[in-house]
């Protein structure tokens, strides 16, 4: 039902859900979900504005999904709505995935973790927001994936990056698609901006196409810094090719020093 409610083919269902709630009143028992994932369609503005005098749905992880070409105020303000319903759960919700980087700087209470999934429009945004984030009431955890990615892209994103160490980045994506490619050039910036973050326990660079002259620079910056690192996670899988064996063992002594180090990805680099 409430997935039904939330398609545009579905008018008036959000109004229906909303009478219900004020007919059942206080004996509303919550619907509780691990993870709920709302896909944005016209009608959804309506979904999210449902309002009760205590929670009607709770839910662990709230996961948005852009069927939208763009989002304009009445879903951010929905959006907003939504995430305050579900902090008035026991427990309030604790991880919001979302493409949406409008929410930051509204008055909006965050859950704990916060993973932002961004394209090349709202990766700039993002930047924008950047001096926001430390202020963020509750938010512990950010965690970015960075879609459609090249060189320029990637060092003007970790210029930015460094300039704000307390943005509480943990986990970050950088993806390529559509032309765009990291390599070894992009790899210096991204190297600066690990070694400048020691909080960082996360670094996911598969499906680049890095070479060994980008993994010797990572080696050669991380080095004096890697015993301070928190860095759990890389995984540096399916370079296209242009990672070979004197790239691989630049890395490997980084690896090496890394303190937390707990999973390495090196899979489908054939010239290894």
């Amino acid at each position: 039902m409430l997935q039904f409610a939330m398609i545009d083919q579905c008018g008036g269902c959000a109004d229906l859900l909303q009478k219900l709630l004020r007919v059942t009143g206080r004996s509303w028992s919550s619907l509780v979900f691990k993870t709920f994932t709302l896909h944005l369609t016209q009608n959804s503005v309506a979904f999210l504005r449902i309002n009760a005098t205590v929670p009607w749905i709770c839910a662990d992880k709230l996961v948005v999904e852009n069927g939208q070409k763009k989002i304009g105020p009445p879903f951010v303000l929905g959006l907003q709505n939504f995430l305050q319903q579900l902090n008035m759960c026991t427990p309030p919700v604790s991880e919001l995935e979302t493409p949406f980087v409008e929410l930051i700087g509204l008055d909006t209470k965050f859950p704990k973790t916060l993973r932002l999934k961004l394209d090349i429009d709202g990766m700039q945004m993002f930047l924008h927001k950047l001096p926001l984030l430390p202020q963020l009431e509750n938010l512990e955890t950010l965690k970015l994936s960075l879609f459609n990615m090249d060189d320029a892209r990637t060092s003007t994103f970790c210029d930015k990056i460094m300039k704000h160490p307390n943005a509480k980045l943990k986990d970050i994506t950088f993806e390529g698609g559509s032309g765009h490619q990291i390599q070894a050039k992009g790899m210096i910036p991204i190297s600066q901006m690990v070694a400048a973050i020691p909080e960082l326990e996360r670094l996911d660079l598969a499906d680049n196409h890095i070479g060994d002259a980008g993994f010797e620079a990572f080696s050669e910056v991380m080095a004096p810094v890697a015993s301070k690192s928190k860095l759990r996670s890389i995984n540096v899988r399916n370079q296209h090719g242009n990672l070979g064996n004197v790239g691989v063992q630049a890395l490997g002594k980084t690896l090496a020093l890394l303190p937390a180090l707990e999973d390495v990805v090196i899979g489908s680099n054939r010239n290894i």
